[in-house]
């Protein structure tokens, strides 16, 4: 968890694995993608005891493909899918296609566990012995199921880590704020930048909505629950633009344009909405130097008759 790259802490965690369980190697499989037939999968990281345990640079096993059409396998999946963990010994395992394939690795036995990040399965970790058929049930599985789960919080991390900074750049170039507000309770989540510009520290946690709103010019406010009301009685919510006067830290009144869109559940009810803050001000400007270059004669500067 605080190595630099989450998968440098993988590695080490790999490495604490494999002596302490005496497995040849330990390993993890990425899932591409579950096909009708086949299941694609990536062979991303491994532990090996010593150089001839060593799979990883095998070309076989990059973006490899497993067919389903083994019974035996399919359930094996299909179990990984709902969470399964998997204790086998090759040596009492029926004769089919997933025992020979097994054996042609020269594994004796086997434990593995899904790797789930975001309540979707994302990969397996699991450990060959190529040297005993034993059995991992009890603190074998346990300790692969807690080393899983640490795999995953490590990933999950890097994964909101790596968003945040998307946003944020994102933010400095296009001169934006992100936001998002829960419907169910009414929370609200700002990028950093966007908590700066608010006058809140960065690691500020919660944003009251009624605080936010409040930046907001009257008379813009009362247009945005105008649209917001119009938008609810809709059958499907859709999005919303609307150039409101923003308020920040006493300042002035800056031109923003809100753009937002509704997320719904399976129900498509509107549980969320989410979108940016974009300082239009030089838009603005123009278009009232447009307007007011209309109401103007064109040699005399003077306003014209119709303005």
């Amino acid at each position: 968890m605080d190595a630099e790259h989450w998968a440098d802490g993988v590695d080490r965690l790999l490495a604490e694995l494999g002596p302490a369980t005496r497995a040849s190697r330990v390993w993890i499989f990425q899932l591409l993608e579950i096909q009708p037939e086949a299941v694609i999968q990536d062979y991303v990281f491994e532990w090996a005891a010593s150089d001839r345990y060593r799979q990883l640079s095998q070309r076989r096993f990059r973006f490899f493909s497993s067919s389903l059409k083994d019974p035996e396998y399919r359930q094996l999946v299909e179990e990984r899918k709902l969470g399964g963990c998997h204790d086998i010994c090759v040596p009492i395992m029926p004769a089919g296609p997933l025992r020979r394939h097994l054996e042609s690795q020269g594994i004796q036995s086997m434990a593995t566990v899904p790797i789930f990040v975001n309540n979707r399965w994302w990969g397996t970790l699991g450990v060959d012995d190529c040297e005993r058929a034993v059995s991992w049930r009890g603190p074998g599985l346990d300790l692969l199921t807690a080393a899983g789960q640490l795999i995953a919080a490590a990933l999950y991390r890097y994964q909101l880590s790596h968003r945040s900074r998307q946003i944020e750049l994102f933010h400095k170039v296009a001169d934006c704020g992100v936001w998002e507000i829960s419907l169910r309770n009414g929370r609200v989540w700002c990028s950093q930048t966007l908590k700066s510009t608010l006058g809140y520290p960065k690691t500020y946690p919660r944003v009251p909505l009624r605080r936010l709103l409040a930046r907001l010019h009257k008379k813009d406010r009362a247009r945005l629950w105008s649209h917001l009301r119009k938008i609810y009685s809709d059958v499907t919510p859709t999005q919303l633009r609307l150039d409101a006067r923003v308020r920040f830290d006493n300042s002035e009144w800056v031109w923003h344009e809100i753009i937002a869109e509704f997320q719904c559940n399976e129900q498509g009810e509107p549980v969320a909405v989410a979108g940016l803050l974009v300082d239009i001000r030089q838009r603005k400007q123009h278009e009232e130097k447009v307007q007011a270059d209309s109401e103007r004669d064109a040699l005399t500067g003077l306003l014209t008759d119709e303005a």
